[in-house]
Order: structure tokens, then sequence, then C-alpha cells
């Protein structure tokens, strides 16, 4: 499918204070989901990225149509810098996996700001971001998001928070997300809420041999959605429940900068679903019912980056 398609216009000359984003791609709430896929230092992106596309937006590529104002705030002094992203999407229609359906379909509204100490995260403004600046950076970025989604066939209301963390000190990096996740319905004339929550975190450290670096990766994510008891309030406004984690170590080796670099990693991965639930198709990220359930286990992967 299509990764991204957007334009973008800054809207004051010279500065780097204020651009507008439209077009096709992902909100930009959750460091782990915004940040491509080329640039996190794991052989893939945390699974914790697609718990919260499906809660945004209905499907695990978490592309949508929308508008984006951002930018990063100019401050008087070179060791603090402010971005901000304000949006709003249409999630899309459920036949294609969206969660803005019916009559009653609401956009989704975003906001995040990220404050960094020390070195900036970026110089110029742009979607997205990276872990690894390869020991040039000495720095600390908080950041917090909200979202809030109205009424639609599916769910009355749709909601997450999230914090997150990136520090990079010379050679070390290490970045952390906690997303919560609210989604509020019906059943007949009574009110429910399910509630789920996700968690990461990622450390790596930098080998600087001759030309080359070598970097030791290892990451460990959590999820935790409805339990037994509120189960079948998940399946009415498809909410993931159960428990998905997962635990990464590998190695990357840089050959030419971050343009050209191997990485080999092993996946641990462990959950578990409520009583039968492995029947249906709610948590569809470890459990999938196609006919037959498939739970996903352990892999080792050998993968190649190489960005023009």
């Amino acid at each position: 499918g299509l990764w991204d398609a957007y334009v973008q216009w800054r809207l004051k000359d010279n500065s780097e204070q204020l651009y507008l984003t439209g077009g096709y791609f992902v909100p930009q709430f959750g460091r782990e989901s915004f940040t491509s896929a080329f640039a996190v230092t794991t052989i893939s992106k945390t699974w914790s990225q697609n718990y919260i596309r499906r809660h945004l937006v209905g499907r695990g590529p978490g592309r949508t149509v929308g508008l984006n104002l951002g930018g990063l705030l100019e401050t008087d002094k070179e060791d603090f810098s402010i971005k901000y992203n304000i949006g709003i999407h249409n999630p899309g229609f459920r036949t294609a996996g969206g969660n803005s359906i019916g009559v009653k379909a609401s956009p989704l509204a975003i906001a995040r700001v990220a404050v960094s100490v020390g070195d900036a995260e970026e110089k110029k403004y742009g979607l997205g971001g990276k872990i690894n600046y390869l020991s040039k950076r000495r720095g600390v970025s908080l950041g917090f998001g909200a979202t809030q989604q109205g009424e639609t066939d599916l769910f009355t209301s749709n909601a997450s928070i999230g914090l997150d963390l990136r520090f990079n000190w010379d050679g070390f990096n290490l970045d952390a997300e906690r997303i919560w996740m609210i989604r509020e319905g019906m059943d007949g004339a009574n009110n429910f809420t399910t509630r789920s929550q996700l968690f990461h975190v990622r450390a790596s450290y930098n080998i600087v041999l001759d030309k080359y670096i070598l970097e030791p990766v290892i990451s460990a994510r959590w999820f935790s959605g409805a339990g037994t008891d509120s189960r079948n309030d998940a399946l009415l406004v498809g909410a993931d429940f159960g428990t998905d984690n997962a635990f990464k170590y590998g190695l990357n080796w840089y050959i030419t900068s971050t343009k050209l670099k191997l990485s080999l990693f092993y996946i641990q991965r462990d959950g578990e679903v409520p009583d039968d639930s492995h029947l249906f198709s709610a948590n569809q990220l470890y459990f999938r019912s196609n006919g037959e359930s498939i739970r996903r286990g352990d892999w080792l992967g050998l993968g190649l980056v190489f960005i023009l």
C-alpha cells in the first residue's frame, strides 16, 4: 500500500515556526508510530505502534488523510527548544479498516508538544524523527500528546494520552514511550468503557571501529488490554484485549553512516488472551482467527537498510 503522500508548506518565511502539512500521512501522535521504520535502531519497529495505530485509525499502516500545523519554536537559549504538532484527520471508512464510520462519523484530533534540553532533535521542522545521531547529540527530549475522537457507529468516544522520552549522550541512545487508550461504547442502554495501555523502552550504544559503527541494541515492550470481565465490551467497539509482550536483542552494523546498515536480531514474544478469546479476532496482533488461530512466536531476522 501507499506509505505517505503529502505536501508541506512553510507559512512563515525564513522560519521553522509554522508549517502546514496536508495529505495522507501518519498522525503525529505516538513517537514510535510516526518515526520512520528506517530510522529506528531495532530491525523492526516495536509492535506498540500497531496498537496505537489501530486505536487511532483502525488499521495497522496508520496512515490517514489529514491536516497538521506544526513547527519549531525559537527560544533565546540555544540549549532549549520546543516542537509542536496540532492535527485533524479522517480515520476512514470501516470497510477499509477505519474508525470513522456511519452516520455518526467523527474526525480525529491530535496535539503533541516535545521539549528538548541540550542539543535539539532537529534544526529544521519535519514529520517523524530519528533515534541514533551517531554520537553527535547530547540532549534529552520529553514529549506529551493527546488525541480525541467523537461518536461513530462503532463507539461513542475514542481518546488517548501519551508520554515519551528520547535521550542521546555521545554513543548512548535511549527512547521510551507510555500510552493510555480509552474507548467508550454502548450496549443497549448501558454505557461502558474499555481501557488499554502500552509501554516500550529501547537502549543502544555506538561502538566506533575505524570508519564503521557497531550498535548493540536491547528493547522491551508491553501491551495490556481488556481482561475477561470486559472482553465482550472490547469486541463491541473493536478494541484489542489480552496481553502482548516482546523483547528484542540485536546488533546493527553501520557501514556508511545511516545510509547503509546491516542488522541481526532475535525477537522473543509472549502474551495471553482471557479464557477462550483466541477464538476471536479482536487481538489480531498476537492471535489471528481466519478459520484457525495462530499464536505469534519468536523469530530470528537479518535485515539490510539502504537509503539513496
